[in-house]
């Protein structure tokens, strides 16, 4: 949009009227005098602040020591980042509703504002919900947020962002469940505050109209359900059960006839993953013991870890792959050689997944024997990280590593691209059969302290 420059000496109030009557398109000689619109370019520099550390977020703008502005955000995973303790948010990026076409009730729906609540069930229809959302600002946890409301808009494109502390143990009756209303900017003339009497909850209450709401259940097959979601706005009363009753956009002739509200998820959970793969792999682990030896669960667990080294993407399995790493590696001690085999493929496939310089120095077609390989400086960090002693009753790690890798060199039908994979990540794979020696002598005190 272009930006709109005002000459000094004009009073706020004026601005105000002004700038609504240009956002309404309706610029008369009046305003058009005083102001002027221009084309603008607008830079932002995106910095990070050291030592101003908050557990809570700013919804405003914040005036620095140097005198510039800046605005707090919230960060997210970054692509070097691995999560190393127990993580069990969501985040919810409000993107827009349209209720151009609609008037629920008789109500000309153009001051919108969404409460999100975290709720456990659908039986009760008045309960606040859980207390698991992140205030703007600093205080207890919350049992909503509400967005940001844009004056005479049927069709608000939204920012905002609700940051949810998960429960540990999800149910299917867990959801997320948008309110929305039509707010009266002008409920009386004059009066700006709660008459006399009167709390302040209930005199809100009493300036906001119901228009509609929409469920959004969190477990999809076992997991979260991450990505943008389009849902139904459905204006009739919520009833007990309401999970029932579909909010997910059907395309159909019924979904024409509702409002549409859409809504970017981002799971940041290591309880509960997102992504299809790497859930799999988790239900896996938990179905196999390795003490009772089920053909089947070892089956399973072989299939979703080749599933999980060829087709997870880096941006989600990241958060994991310290577990993964670490528990590969325990499996490679296995007496099974089926799985040994596997849990190698796998983690070759996830070091290539992982390593943003496989592309910058060739890829895999520069992999061959003989070519000096690239050393990632973040793949470094989980070799060289703390892992459990990996030895079984016969024996260790490292033996067992070196044995799988002469077997997958060795075998005529070994693929010629796990073969390069090998060759690349040749350097990791001896770093951590070098990290499992010493952590071997050092169990049988075999170290000297010199």
């Amino acid at each position: 949009r272009s930006l709109i420059l005002a000459r000094s000496g004009i009073p706020d109030g004026s601005i105000y009227d002004a700038l609504r009557e240009a956002e309404e398109k309706k610029i008369g000689e009046k305003s058009s005098h005083s102001l002027k619109q221009i084309p603008s370019t607008l830079f932002m520099n995106l910095k990070e602040l050291v030592g101003y550390v908050k557990t809570y977020v700013r919804e405003g703008m914040l005036l620095l020591e140097d005198g510039c502005a800046a605005k707090e955000v919230r960060e997210l995973v970054s692509r070097a980042g691995s999560t190393l303790s127990i993580v069990n948010l969501l985040y919810l990026h409000l993107q827009d509703v349209d209720y151009s076409r609609f008037s629920p009730g008789g109500v000309s729906a153009r001051n919108i504002v969404i409460e999100c609540r975290l709720k456990d069930n659908d039986a009760e229809l008045e309960g606040d919900g859980l207390a698991a959302v992140f205030p703007h600002y600093e205080g207890e946890m919350e049992t909503f947020s509400r967005s940001h409301v844009l004056y005479h808009d049927k069709a608000p494109r939204l920012s905002d962002e609700v940051k949810v502390a998960l429960p540990t143990e999800l149910s299917g009756n867990h959801h997320i469940l948008f309110t929305f209303y039509h707010v009266n900017c002008k409920p009386e003339t004059g009066r700006k505050i709660a008459p006399e009497g009167e709390s302040a909850a209930s005199h809100e209450q009493r300036n906001k109209t119901l228009i509609g709401w929409a469920a959004l259940p969190l477990l999809s097959d076992g997991r979260v359900s991450d990505g943008r979601k389009t849902l139904l706005v459905k204006t009739e009363p919520r009833h007990k059960d309401y999970l029932s009753s579909s909010n997910v956009d059907s395309s159909g002739a019924t979904s024409a006839s509702l409002p549409k509200f859409h809504v970017h998820v981002h799971s940041l959970s290591t309880l509960y993953p997102g992504d299809p793969f790497i859930n799999e792999f988790f239900l896996a682990l938990d179905g196999y013991d390795r003490k009772k030896g089920n053909e089947d669960a070892e089956q399973h667990l072989c299939s979703s870890m080749k599933r999980l080294g060829e087709k997870a993407p880096y941006d989600s399995v990241a958060p994991y792959l310290s577990v993964i790493f670490n528990q590969q590696l325990s499996w490679l001690c296995s007496s099974s050689e089926r799985l040994r085999m596997t849990c190698l493929v796998s983690l070759l496939g996830l070091l290539w997944t992982s390593d943003d310089g496989a592309s910058s120095s060739g890829g895999i077609a520069t992999s061959r024997p003989g070519a000096v390989p690239y050393r990632n400086p973040r793949l470094s960090k989980f070799a060289e990280m703390e892992m459990g002693l990996c030895r079984s009753d016969k024996n260790t790690l490292h033996e067992n590593l070196c044995q799988t890798w002469l077997a997958l060199l060795e075998d005529d039908n070994t693929a010629e691209h796990l073969l390069s994979l090998s060759f690349r990540y040749s350097w990791f794979l001896f770093d951590v059969m070098v990290k499992s020696m010493t952590m071997c002598l050092a169990a049988d005190d075999m170290l000297s302290e010199d």
